[in-house]
């Protein structure tokens, strides 16, 4: 489990692509609510991503619009509990100012600047005063990750079944010719020994 600290600074619900194959197009548009927290230590802006349930719906513990306005409004400090975090790389656009210099690259014939910013997926959150009991949460916290956990793994064993499936005949084939490469060397073994048998002298 992973605990963010600081004033809730913005948010927004921001339309998503994500690759589905039950979609006819092969994608959906996922509503992710994002929220921007400036850490208590150094006020540096974190990001902290909702992602909504198969319904379309965000989870309970996921803040409502209103909850946010009212934390942005009176400036306390807000904890959030977060399963994970990635890495969200982005491109310096020309001509506007960067808090940071980015890193530059090479893209063909054309120089750009890149930089990256971590989005922590968020479970729950609530102010540091009274907040609700640290072992539900993460409780909470543990218990969205392994669901993530198992989607992934689900998706990669059915990937796999898929895979060895579609590579069956191939396989079947090879077995074959293993077995007949097998018998051939076992039938070329014998031959010599057959010969020498029937070369013996009788005594």
């Amino acid at each position: 489990m992973i605990d963010v600290i600081g004033p809730v600074d913005n948010f927004t619900v921001l339309p998503t692509p994500v690759l589905d194959e039950n979609e006819p197009s092969g994608v959906r548009v996922e509503q992710r609510l994002q929220v921007t927290l400036k850490s208590a230590a150094d006020e540096e802006a974190l990001t902290i991503e909702f992602r909504p349930g198969t319904d379309g719906r965000f989870d309970a513990d996921a803040p409502s619009e209103a909850l946010l306005n009212q934390w942005i409004e009176s400036g306390e400090l807000i904890q959030a509990f977060c399963s994970s975090v990635r890495s969200q790389p982005f491109q310096h656009k020309p001509g506007k100012t960067y808090r940071k210099k980015g890193k530059t690259i090479q893209v063909g014939a054309e120089t750009v600047e890149m930089e990256s910013f971590m989005v922590f997926a968020g479970v729950s959150m609530a102010p540091l005063v009274g907040n609700p009991d640290l072992e539900e949460r993460v409780r909470k916290a543990r218990a969205s990750y392994k669901a993530k956990q198992r989607e992934y793994r689900a998706k990669r064993n059915a990937e796999r079944v898929a895979q060895m499936e579609a590579q069956m005949g191939e396989r079947v084939q090879q077995l074959r010719e293993r077995q007949a490469q097998q018998a051939a060397q076992a039938a070329a073994a014998a031959q010599p020994e057959a010969v020498a048998a029937n070369g013996r002298r009788r005594a």
